[in-house]
């Protein structure tokens, strides 16, 4: 039986999907970053009682800087409660929720008041602030200049007060007759252009703090917000072990778990002498590396950190090599993949001989280590967070008429545990504890059972093992989903001539 295979479009660098968590909706399209943020709304703990997080980072251009270890420059713009100036002392919510983040990653800073926030961008576009805080709305026209923001920290709403009694049908159509007509359209549209504002932090497109910013904002979320609200969070996609909590559950594998199973194959194929490739301004990264430090029986790993400025793949590879290296893990954060697959190249133009054995992360799981690695990445096996091989997959291709991503499969699977739990429960410590109970079959979910352990990771979530293999051009099919419009589809076929296969 020929083993199965998938030819697919997953852009793990851009990481930019919008989840609509409903069971009936089974496709991720890929969005803008307006479009991701807007979908953020969903997790405002006000609203129902319990949040579906889709806990993603805003895409980033790969950086050529290290974490800084300066003192950063940090524009504070804004009024009241956000920032607030007393003489020489500034204070505020967005002020606060910086200097927590400040101190839980060791950044020395110094805050520069500025008076309005178009110069406060303008500013951090031409490097003369390292990123700015407080009350700055998060809009697509920004999203378009040299400026990134984090995942946003506060959702701004309007309300209208209506009477409570009910109006007559009179009551109702009087306002259309009459001069007052034209004032009613006017304030409708101003309060729907006015409903909503996301605020973030803002930084240059380019930041190592981007990624470390947006994980810090979710554990704070987590800690400090929807768990002392009895507020359940599910999420389909965070996989740092740095976020835990009461309330919080995934249905995605969590880092620890890419790293035992990582740990396991390596025990099983009697390989030792691994280096690790790493990121160390990437928690996601860190994260992995310090798992499977935690989970193999080595007294000592070597480690060599990506995200250095000074990184030489070259050097780099061969010192190890010439230190008896037998195996090379990759553990790139997404912004770094760059570097790990020109790992994988030096490595390719060694002597047979000497080359390492390559096992990456879920980071490389890509099309783009498929067209820029080819050939120096062929036999690489890697971990992926879910393979499209189940029943669910193939519903769901057959409806879209494409094949869905593991955002979507683990969306599903969110979605289902959290109706599973609203069924039983009428209250958000009800909820809470439904979700602690929750037991549903593969054959109700994306393909595994569904279950949660005591501190909300999923039980018996399986890391699947894929290997880069060569495709036979004669049994690759044509895409007839491509669309033109879309660009970015699921649907486009990887490269050429390589293709993830599931290993056994």
């Amino acid at each position: 039986m020929n083993k199965p295979r998938i030819n697919f479009r997953q852009s793990m660098r851009s990481q930019s999907s919008c989840g609509f968590f409903a069971p009936f909706i089974l496709r991720v399209q890929q969005s803008s970053p307006f479009q991701i943020l807007r979908c953020l709304g969903l997790t405002h703990p006000g609203i129902t009682g319990f949040a579906v997080a889709w806990l993603i980072a805003i895409p980033t251009l790969v950086s050529a800087e290290p974490l800084p270890t300066k003192p950063q420059r940090v524009g504070v713009v804004g009024a009241a409660p956000f920032v607030v100036r007393e003489d020489t002392k500034i204070s505020g919510i967005s002020v606060e929720i910086w200097n927590r983040i400040a101190r839980s990653k060791g950044i020395e800073y110094q805050l520069i008041p500025q008076s309005n926030v178009q110069e406060t961008l303008d500013a951090i576009a031409k490097g003369d602030l390292d990123m700015a805080i407080g009350p700055i709305s998060i809009t697509a026209k920004r999203l378009e200049e040299n400026v990134a923001f984090t995942l946003p920290y506060f959702l701004s709403e309007i309300s209208v007060l209506t009477s409570s009694q009910e109006p007559s049908v009179w009551s109702r159509l009087k306002p259309f007759f009459g001069t007052a007509v034209v004032t009613s359209i006017g304030i409708l549209i101003v309060l729907l252009a006015l409903t909503t504002e996301l605020y973030g932090f803002a930084l240059p497109v380019n930041s190592p703090l981007l990624h470390d910013l947006n994980i810090e904002l979710l554990r704070l979320a987590v800690t400090d917000i929807y768990c002392p609200a009895n507020v359940a969070m599910v999420s389909p996609t965070s996989t740092s072990t740095a976020i835990s909590g009461d309330c919080f559950f995934r249905t995605v594998p969590s880092d620890q778990e890419s790293a035992d199973r990582l740990a396991n194959y390596i025990a099983q194929s009697n390989v030792t002498d691994p280096v690790v490739f790493y990121a160390s301004n990437s928690s996601y990264s860190r994260s992995l590396k310090d798992a499977f430090e935690q989970e193999t029986s080595l007294e000592e790993v070597a480690a060599s950190d990506l995200s250095q400025s000074a990184f030489n793949a070259s050097p780099e590879v061969r010192k190890y090599v010439q230190n008896g290296a037998k195996v090379a893990l990759l553990f790139p954060s997404t912004t770094w993949t760059s570097r790990a697959i020109a790992v994988a190249r030096v490595n390719q133009a060694l002597d047979p001989n000497q080359q390492m054995q390559i096992i990456g992360n879920d980071a490389l799981y890509s099309d783009e280590t498929l067209a820029f690695g080819k050939k120096a990445v062929e036999g690489m096996v890697l971990t992926a967070p879910w393979y499209p091989n189940t029943p669910y997959a193939q519903q769901a291709a057959e409806r879209w008429n494409t094949q869905v991503s593991w955002r979507t499969a683990y969306s599903y699977d969110a979605a289902k545990a959290l109706l599973a739990a609203i069924k039983t429960a009428d209250s958000r410590e009800g909820v809470l504890q439904a979700l602690r109970q929750v037991s549903l079959p593969a054959s109700e979910t994306a393909g595994d059972e569904l279950k949660f352990d005591a501190e909300g990771n999923r039980v018996g979530a399986s890391v699947q093992l894929v290997q880069i293999v060569p495709t036979d051009p004669s049994t690759t099919p044509s895409d007839p989903t491509k669309s033109e419009e879309d660009p970015t589809s699921l649907a486009q076929p990887a490269q050429p001539g390589f293709t993830f296969e599931l290993l056994k």
